[in-house]
């Protein structure tokens, strides 16, 4: 089996991560060993040094050789490239219509079954003969 080795640490979980997928379309295989600490107990990130990416032993010379021109800025998107802003959303960027909403949240049936839900369960409760009287159940 491969050894693993550190390619970087970072301060947050987006930051490594974008270092992860930069070097998976660079054809390495990089993973963070930390994300589920760091997720599930966001505080303690610092206090395990950061965030890790390893990569394994035959590809760290050229993972690292990554992330040290990635840091350098040499992936970095031209600040005057903003032609991918115009064709993301028609209309005002950031604003969705009404219509444009799709899902649960935006699909009529569905809020509708769920409103039938609610009311045959409140039925069957009423029909069982349970009380709302929560008093009946305390000491």
């Amino acid at each position: 089996m491969a050894e693993e080795f550190e390619v970087a640490r970072f301060l947050t979980v987006a930051e490594a991560e974008l270092l992860v997928a930069l070097l998976g379309r660079h054809g390495i295989r990089a993973w963070l060993p930390d994300r589920d600490m760091a997720t599930m107990l966001p505080h303690v990130q610092m206090a395990l040094g950061g965030i890790r990416v390893v990569a394994y032993e035959e590809q760290i010379v050229a993972a690292r050789d990554i992330a040290v021109r990635a840091r350098a800025g040499e992936f970095a998107t031209p600040v005057d490239f903003d032609d991918w802003q115009e064709d993301a959303i028609p209309g005002q960027i950031g604003e969705l219509d009404e219509a444009d909403v799709h899902g649960t949240v935006g699909a009529p049936a569905l809020k509708w079954w769920g409103v039938g839900l609610v009311a045959a369960g409140t039925l069957i409760v009423w029909m069982l003969g349970y009380t709302n009287d929560l008093r009946e159940f305390l000491p």
